[in-house]
């Protein structure tokens, strides 16, 4: 009790709590978990139905392989490297004039030197 006759606040809530509000409360905090349980099932059910999916479609995937079509787009494939290879030497070794290895510019009377590979 407080000098003037009131109830501390620390004293009010304790008389205000009671086995009915204690029950309540544990039953709010169950409820809540079990929300958040069956959330986290369903998340785990449609992840693992997610998971076997792709396991079905790697297997039809093996299951309908045919080992020739497999090489021939193998074969198609380094010929495509093979290809693009070519054609970047090529382009890279045409005429595209000379490489600057040192330069001196002029810029309004004052001499810049620049020294250095510019490819």
């Amino acid at each position: 009790m407080a000098a003037g006759g009131g109830v501390k606040a620390g004293e009010k809530d304790l008389e205000d709590f009671n086995v009915r509000v204690l029950y309540d409360k544990l039953e709010d905090q169950n409820l809540h978990l079990a929300g958040q349980l069956a959330r986290q099932q369903e998340d785990l059910r449609a992840f693992y139905l997610k998971i076997q999916q792709q396991n079905e479609g790697l297997r039809e995937l093996l299951t309908n392989m045919d080992p020739a079509k497999l090489a021939e787009l193998e074969r198609r494939l380094d010929e495509r490297k093979a290809a693009r290879i070519q054609q970047g030497l090529q382009s890279a070794g045409g005429d595209t004039g000379p490489n600057i290895v040192n330069a001196a510019i002029n810029i309004a009377g004052n001499k810049r030197k620049f020294a250095g590979k510019l490819l």
